[in-house]
């Protein structure tokens, strides 16, 4: 999965904050963006089994 690999060449300056944490949030707002990072997270989270991920919908009320 391309995205999982993205989001793990991001993260590798960072992997203290990666591995210790114990759950992972994420803002879905429905949107094509946070859907496409929830997805990259998602594989990046089964291929490495990382922390478990949590989402919260946002509903922002932008579109009528």
């Amino acid at each position: 999965m391309a995205g999982a690999h993205q989001v793990r060449d991001f993260l590798k300056p960072f992997p203290h904050a990666v591995m210790q944490a114990p759950r992972w949030w994420v803002a879905l707002s429905g949107g094509a963006d946070s859907v496409a990072l929830l997805h990259a997270l998602c594989g990046y989270a089964k291929d490495d089994e990382a922390s478990p991920i949590h989402v919260i919908h946002v509903n922002h009320g932008l579109q009528s």
